[in-house]
């Protein structure tokens, strides 16, 4: 008899763990939000500043492949993968590197506000694909989460329509599918694996690619001005603390909340436009702002779990 006690008395702690260990998560996307959110503005002034494409990847991942490396040598972190999780993390750096190239070349088409919106199309195919594999269940009040934290995404980047170059939208809505891809094939490797580990490992897997890409192409476009390598390093940085904590959220509030709750992502991306490059908000766009959050505030609720009432049911002979 005294043992059901104990297991009852066990809740309480692990409840508050379970809590401590969600806001840990949605701090990591606030981070996630704000570094990743700047990213396509400093890509912008790197392409004004003579970076080609290919160069700021190289750039970009090579930045954050000394940086995670750095931080491995400091914490003397031993990194031994399994031949399933190289697998993965292959797999992964396919899915990274083709989202970073196709969003980042997307605003030398298009404005970055329509590259952001169209590249957050995202959380939707990741709520669809998590659900029909089976491993997270997207509920009535998920799926309204998605859909009102979209349209307010839609109002907030006020993109035109018009004079638009196809490329910039196809290379925009294959950065987002690549990127829900990655989220979905991340999520049992960052139950599995450290955040710094995976990023270590990922990254250095696409710097290599694009390094090779750049020297079979022989094309050696880096920035040829100081605004170009501002650019380019500050887009580095915003990338390698922007992955880490993309990671580190998703092994705490899994792929579905991580990708709807960082629809705040792009409210800092609009705001670094506007400051940077000149991008003013209107009234409208302000009331998408106040839809997104609505819809995030929906998102991080807590739904009642079943089994939660089973204690009480159990008093009942």
């Amino acid at each position: 008899m005294s043992s059901p006690r104990q297991d009852v008395q066990s809740n309480p702690p692990s409840a508050a763990a379970t809590r401590s260990r969600e806001l840990a998560g949605y701090g990591f996307i606030a981070m996630t939000a704000i570094f990743f959110g700047t990213a396509p503005t400093f890509a912008r002034l790197a392409f004004d500043g003579g970076s080609g494409a290919l160069e700021l990847q190289v750039i970009r991942f090579g930045v954050t492949v000394i940086a995670s490396w750095t931080l491995v040598a400091i914490l003397r972190m031993r990194l031994r993968y399994t031949a399933t999780q190289f697998r993965r993390l292959a797999l992964l750096s396919v899915f990274t590197g083709l989202s970073s190239y196709c969003y980042m070349t997307a605003v030398l088409y298009i404005p970055v506000p329509l590259a952001t919106l169209i590249f957050f199309t995202f959380p939707i195919m990741v709520g669809l694909v998590m659900h029909v594999i089976g491993q997270e269940r997207l509920t009535m009040r998920r799926s309204a989460a998605m859909l009102v934290a979209f349209l307010g995404l839609a109002l907030v980047l006020g993109a035109g329509l018009a004079d638009l170059e196809q490329r910039g939208v196809i290379l925009a809505f294959v950065a987002g599918a690549t990127v829900a891809a990655s989220f979905v094939v991340s999520r049992p490797l960052s139950l599995e694996l450290p955040a710094l580990a995976m990023t270590s490992a990922v990254t250095t897997m696409a710097f290599s690619v694009y390094v090779g890409l750049v020297l079979a192409t022989g094309s050696e476009q880096f920035p040829d001005q100081p605004i170009g390598w501002i650019g380019a390093i500050g887009n580095g940085v915003c990338y390698i603390v922007g992955l880490a904590g993309i990671y580190a959220s998703i092994s705490r509030l899994g792929a579905v909340r991580a990708a709807v709750v960082i629809n705040l992502e792009p409210l800092v991306s609009v705001a670094a436009a506007w400051i940077l490059l000149g991008q003013v908000l209107g009234p409208i766009q302000l009331c998408g702002a106040l839809i997104v959050v609505i819809g995030v505030i929906m998102m991080q609720r807590r739904e009642p779990k079943p089994e939660e009432a089973k204690p009480e049911e159990a008093k009942s002979p």
